[in-house]
């Protein structure tokens, strides 16, 4: 019973352990942004429909059978040379919505943030 005990005791501790370091990297390398410091076109009419969206289309295709203009507007966004800082910049300037746009698009351009 003891060794049931501590096995389970180690390995609460273990998993513990693992996600306190990964939250801390995580919040380190947020803090790490100086979003002030990065350059965009902010007056782009697809960066300006992702900042300002209400929903957040899941999909490709929305239920009336046509491409929300949301996922175009990331599409154009997603093919700039400079994708990226437009994702930062959504990720900190951008409603939930946006946020979720911001997110998608970073985890294809910069995995690691």
């Amino acid at each position: 019973m003891k060794k049931v005990i501590i096995a389970m005791l180690l390995l609460v501790i273990f998993l513990f352990s693992g996600s306190a370091k990964y939250y801390w990297f995580c919040e380190k390398v947020h803090e790490d942004k100086d979003i002030a410091a990065i350059k965009i076109d902010e007056a782009n009419p697809n960066y300006l429909t992702l900042k300002n969206t209400s929903i957040f289309a899941p999909g490709a295709i929305s239920d009336r059978g046509i491409i929300p203009e949301e996922i175009r507007a990331f599409g154009k966004i997603f093919e700039k040379e400079n994708a990226v800082n437009y994702f930062y910049k959504l990720e900190f300037e951008a409603n939930n919505q946006g946020k979720l746009y911001a997110l998608c698009g970073l985890f294809y351009l910069d995995y690691d943030y």
